[in-house]
């Protein structure tokens, strides 16, 4: 154990005597921030240290209760509203998919609540036609931006 700031801190080896290592790393420790530690965190605050009367970047732009708040609406875009925008835009992607890949025996899902089995549906073609009775056969056209969900093979 040396007084002096060009000494070097060991680690601890792994063994018996690995406590009484880290005891002595821990005296060393003290030791040097008691001599020579304070002279170096002086010497580094004089160095680092702005000229008296200048304020340095970092503490002005926190100061300021404006950058703070452009700061916190940065932070609120890219952690909610840009992840559900990407979100949005890839679920619009598979709804269109969904939509251009609908074929005949389908079953669909109308924004008005009504199920039925696509019967005619060419892809050229704004609207489709549906089966909505079983027993009746009964149809109706609607368009294609009114499918809500499609589920393949009935």
């Amino acid at each position: 154990m040396g007084s002096d700031l060009g000494g070097s801190i060991r680690p601890s080896s792994r063994g018996a005597s690995g406590i009484m290592d880290s005891t002595l790393l821990s005296i060393e420790a003290i030791h040097f921030l008691a001599s020579g530690g304070a002279f170096l965190a002086q010497a580094v605050a004089e160095e680092g240290a702005p000229a008296a009367g200048e304020v340095s970047f970092i503490r002005a732009f926190f100061e300021n209760p404006l950058n703070l708040l452009m700061l916190a609406v940065m932070l609120f875009f890219f952690i909610v509203i840009w992840p559900q925008q990407r979100q949005a835009k890839n679920a619009a992607l598979e709804r269109e998919k969904a939509l251009a890949a609908m074929k005949k025996n389908d079953r669909v899902i109308t924004s008005g609540g009504i199920h039925g089995v696509i019967v005619q549906a060419n892809p050229d073609e704004p609207f489709i036609t549906i089966r909505i009775d079983e027993n009746s056969g009964a149809r109706m056209t609607v368009n294609r931006d009114a499918i809500l969900q499609v589920m393949t093979e009935a």
